[in-house]
């Protein structure tokens, strides 16, 4: 048997299984039935296909509805599905899609295991350096088992060393040895640090069928449908989690994250609101209080967005206090502070605030912009300048992060990868609403100093208007849709008495609001 094992592997062939059992599936159960016929005398089907027909994950490939090769299609329940890894373009494993296989000539299912599933991955060309560096671990007297535990250990230095993508391939290879649900977990995490959600869906949805009745893989499951669009769904898994696990407070924190993506700020505080009354109770039964600390933390500051959002402010700053009693060094509560004080019309205070937060971190391009949003609408021209200087610092620290476009590459995955390092296209959509925000806020400070002078042509004012036009044109450029960024624009160039320019402008947007 062992042999035979053997030239299988050798032969890069497909292996037909058993069906699954509908009750939990252990790695020992899947582990044995990876050679072994559903009935005793029959022969182990062979297929054709290795790794060369594997076809790379796309849109046109996937299932429409993600869930209904799982539980919220009962399907699932009474056929097998072909699980087939998804590989890139360099032949890397990313993914596992899953769709339906009948076996020739009957009406039987089966469930048929791709080569790079189940079978230890190469050490060739398309094996990246993490998963060559991991594989030098294991050695060839190991078991199964201890081959994934090194593996597992490897993967880990890989994320935390901020590889995720060499961490995927490290965890895929891990799994085709052990699968186990920690894994899986791992994995998962790693594609959602990428925002490759449908590919995290698909790992959380292996985690449930390995073990059911855990509420927190259906809340994890539900994040991913939420990033996904998949809004029902989402819900669907979420309530469920709360139906499994109604004193947990990490899933009523889940649930208020998608109520807040989803404007639902009510609902979010109600959610809020729960969680930490189960924090309370979890605390008197003894439960570890360092993470119900970490939790309450989240909660709280979390509440006090959403009652930002619902312009409650004076809650907001109740909670926000209470936030900064457990945490004082919480950098984010300090500019949530900040930033409901300026709402409130106390300047002093919120200047306070935010400028002790830039103690704490002076790299966060947003804490000047803040700040420098705070002394511009003072209207001195003292504050105006100590404006300016906070914009130009933001705008420094922004355009160092941002990734210029010689040095990055698009790749498949909608990420951008810069000396090594993995930028995400929400991160870098995120970075240009920002300094496009600071380009902006400049430009009105600019117009702003000096501006008693009429005359254009004086060289303060003249100097002045120029470059708060060409802080406009940049974060029009960044942000073409706003038309608030055009404004500014047209109004540049009304200073600078270019009457022709400006009117274009004010016509496209009258044209569009």
């Amino acid at each position: 048997s062992l042999f035979r094992c053997y030239l299988f592997r050798k032969m890069n062939k497909t292996i037909s299984l058993p069906q699954l059992s509908s009750k939990r599936t252990t790695s020992k159960y899947v582990k044995k039935s990876k050679f072994q016929s559903a009935n005793k005398g029959e022969k182990i089907a062979i297929s054709t296909e290795g790794l060369a027909d594997i076809q790379p994950y796309s849109e046109s490939n996937t299932p429409s509805d993600l869930a209904s090769p799982f539980l919220h299609d009962e399907a699932f329940k009474s056929s097998e599905f072909n699980i087939r890894n998804s590989i890139n373009k360099h032949g890397v494993a990313n993914s596992v899609a899953m769709t339906p296989a009948k076996t020739n000539g009957s009406n039987a299912t089966t469930t048929h295991l791709s080569s790079s599933t189940f079978v230890r991955f190469r050490r060739g060309a398309g094996a990246s350096v993490a998963l060559q560096q991991a594989m030098s671990h294991v050695k060839d007297f190991m078991t199964d088992v201890q081959k994934a535990i090194v593996l597992l250990r490897e993967g880990k230095i890989s994320m935390d060393n901020g590889d995720y993508r060499g961490a995927i391939e490290i965890f895929s290879e891990c799994i085709s040895l052990n699968p186990s649900i920690s894994v899986f977990s791992c994995r998962a995490t790693c594609y959602k640090l990428l925002d490759m959600y449908n590919e995290a869906y698909f790992d959380y949805c292996y985690m449930i069928r390995l073990q059911p009745d855990d509420g927190s893989f259906y809340c994890s499951r539900g994040l991913c449908l939420a990033k996904l669009k998949k809004l029902t769904m989402a819900y669907e898994d979420l309530d469920n989690a709360i139906e499994m696990e109604p004193n947990n407070p990490n899933l009523y924190f889940g649930r208020s994250n998608v109520y807040a993506e989803c404007h639902k700020h009510d609902l979010a505080v109600e959610d809020l609101t729960r969680a930490l009354y189960e924090l309370d109770h979890l605390t008197v039964g003894g439960v570890s209080t360092a993470v119900n600390h970490e939790l309450r933390l989240k909660c709280g500051y979390r509440r006090a967005v959403s009652y930002f959002e619902l312009k409650q402010y004076e809650k907001v700053v109740q909670d926000v206090n209470d936030v900064l009693a457990l945490d004082p060094n919480s950098i984010s509560a300090r500019a949530l502070l900040g930033k409901a004080l300026k709402v409130l019309c106390e300047y002093k205070k919120a200047e306070e605030q935010l400028t002790i937060a830039i103690l704490l971190d002076e790299t966060m391009a947003t804490l000047y912009t803040e700040r420098g949003d705070l002394r511009f609408r003072t209207g001195l021209k003292n504050k105006l300048i100590e404006a300016i200087y906070d914009f130009d610092k933001a705008i420094r620290i922004l355009e160092s992060k941002l990734p210029l476009s010689n040095n990055f590459h698009s790749n498949t995955n909608g990420a951008f990868a810069q000396q090594g390092f993995v930028i995400t296209a929400s991160y870098y959509k995120e970075l240009e609403e920002q300094l496009a925000e600071a380009y902006f806020k400049r430009a009105q400070a600019k117009l702003m100093i000096d501006n008693s002078n009429a005359d254009p042509e004086e060289s303060n004012n003249a100097v002045h208007y120029k470059a708060a036009l060409s802080d406009a044109l940049k974060a029009a450029h960044y942000i073409s849709d706003d038309d608030d960024y055009l404004m500014i624009v047209a109004i540049c160039y009304i200073k600078l008495n270019q009457y022709e320019d400006a009117k274009g402008i004010l016509e496209d947007v009258l044209a569009r609001s």
